[in-house]
């Protein structure tokens, strides 16, 4: 049996390539979907919460 859309977004698979396999755009997909995608906001937090230790970027001439 094939996951459900739902299933794939909350697995962390990318929309655009969820999208694809149900034969929908992005837009589409997480309209419908979008009450339907769980756990995903402590990792986001964490990753964002990370991107605040990455080191300043200096230019390059």
């Amino acid at each position: 049996m094939t996951p459900s859309p739902p299933r794939r977004l909350n697995d962390g698979i990318p929309p655009a390539q969820v999208a694809y396999w149900a034969g929908n755009s992005v837009p589409v997909l997480l309209a419908f979907y979008a009450g339907c995608i769980s756990g995903q906001l402590p990792d986001l937090k964490r990753r964002m919460e990370a991107q605040e230790d990455l080191p300043e970027l200096t230019d390059v001439d």
